[in-house]
């Protein structure tokens, strides 16, 4: 269903994207430059940033900060706002992986990193901007990223799927709370599927603060290879971010690149009717049982 505020994505827009090194964010960073749209990234990787803004035929600002860090995002948004009037579209889209293994074995800073980023670096996006989106005079759009794992659970993937549900809750909830303020600001939530990025290499901006990781665990090297495989046969992430950029044309708030996610809710609504206890996928389980752990 179209949404009802005046936001416009146009030319000479000013869009702030977080992740915007790599994967969908950089996807997003180019296809948003070749519309004409002013643009402010956002990521840990400071080469790898530079290198997005280097490809652009525009001229971003760039700031090298982790979005778990509140003070550095409020301190950006109001360098932001000292260059810009209005920002028409704030992307969350920052997010990492994390290990795979059982809950029980998932150390505290394996919890601790994983939901920093994912879902307290959403929260401080929205606390950085959002009362400023409110006075600004122009209309904007807020793009949370969360994923398919928003819609279901999966073992030994769960401080992922746990902080996607939370980012879905938190998207929503924020669209409710914007519409009954009737304030002119949209939102849309990205639910990608499988996307060719490196997303199972996050470890790498992981910061040393919380460097303490689950122990290696054989279900985790299997479960790895496989998702190494479908990660690489997965939807190029300038798909995904068209996707982003029809959706915002047309006002939708679900996004989903992968329109069989649309399911999901469904199955899970009548496995809850049925009081059906959960099930780990038996396709997936058999590759788990019969894939070689990764070398």
């Amino acid at each position: 269903m179209k949404q009802e505020n005046s936001f416009k994505l146009v030319k000479d827009n000013v869009a702030l994207i977080t992740g915007a090194a790599s994967g969908i964010g950089r996807a997003l960073a180019i296809a948003l430059d070749q519309l004409g749209l002013h643009l402010i990234l956002v990521d840990v990787e400071q080469q790898a940033l530079q290198s997005v803004s280097d490809t652009l035929t525009g001229e971003p600002l760039i700031f090298s900060i982790d979005v778990a860090n509140a003070a550095a995002m409020s301190q950006m948004a109001e360098t932001v706002y000292d260059k810009h009037a209005n920002v028409h579209l704030l992307i969350n889209n920052a997010g990492v992986m994390g290990p795979m293994a059982p809950i029980w074995e998932l150390e505290d800073s394996d919890w601790e990193w994983v939901l920093n980023v994912n879902v307290k670096g959403i929260a401080n996006g929205l606390r950085a901007f959002i009362p400023k989106m409110l006075k600004q005079p122009d209309a904007s759009h807020v793009v949370n990223t969360a994923s398919e794992a928003g819609f279901a659970a999966r073992a030994f993937v769960g401080v992922y799927h746990s902080s996607k549900h939370a980012v879905l809750a938190l998207t929503e909830t924020l669209a409710q709370e914007l519409n009954h303020l009737k304030a002119n600001i949209g939102v849309s939530v990205l639910c990608p599927g499988a996307v060719n990025t490196q997303v199972l290499k996050a470890a790498r901006n992981r910061p040393e603060s919380l460097s303490k990781t689950s122990a290696a665990n054989e279900i985790g090297e299997r479960l790895s290879s496989i998702y190494e495989h479908t990660i690489a046969k997965g939807m190029p992430a300038t798909d995904v971010a068209q996707v982003v950029i029809d959706g915002l044309t047309t006002g939708r708030f679900y996004l989903l690149p992968h329109p069989e996610i649309a399911d999901l809710p469904a199955a899970r609504a009548a496995a809850v009717k049925q009081d059906l206890h959960p099930q780990f996928d038996p396709n997936l389980a058999n590759f788990l049982t019969n894939t070689p752990a990764a070398k």
